[in-house]
């Protein structure tokens, strides 16, 4: 019962990074998020991700990232971070996961997309949590 619950939430929440991948348009897809870095959370199993805003490219304004992580190279997760008109001009953000191994690697991809569904290319964050 446990493994299928874990199926059935890695579909739902890969479904929708996996539609959002579409092919890009010439110079409107958003820029690829800068300063993407992950970090660990003093010596708990949790790590903070954290990136600099995209920018729309003369494309229309970002409306979500998604962020896809990898335990050991196998995709374990994906999310979908909206953001909506109240921090559309933030310029940094924080997103922190809970739930990891210590001694383990872990890699990120992180990808900003836009209201016409279009996608900048992939930052990627990688970390081994220690104890």
């Amino acid at each position: 019962m446990k493994n299928r619950f874990k199926l059935l939430f890695l579909a739902v929440a890969i479904l929708p990074c996996i539609f959002l991948f579409a092919a890009c348009g010439a110079n409107t897809a958003p820029s690829m998020p800068k300063n993407f870095a992950v970090t660990q959370q003093g010596t708990e199993p949790a790590v903070t991700l954290s990136w600099s805003a995209s920018s729309p490219n003369e494309g229309s304004e970002i409306v979500k990232y998604c962020i896809e992580s990898f335990r050991e190279g196998v995709l374990t997760g994906a999310f979908v971070l909206l953001i909506d008109s109240t921090n559309a001009d933030k310029p940094e953000y924080t997103y922190g996961i809970y739930g990891f191994d210590i001694g383990v690697e872990y890699t990120f991809k992180l990808t900003a997309i836009n209201a016409n569904e279009e996608n900048s290319t992939v930052a990627i964050a990688t970390i081994t949590l220690t104890s």
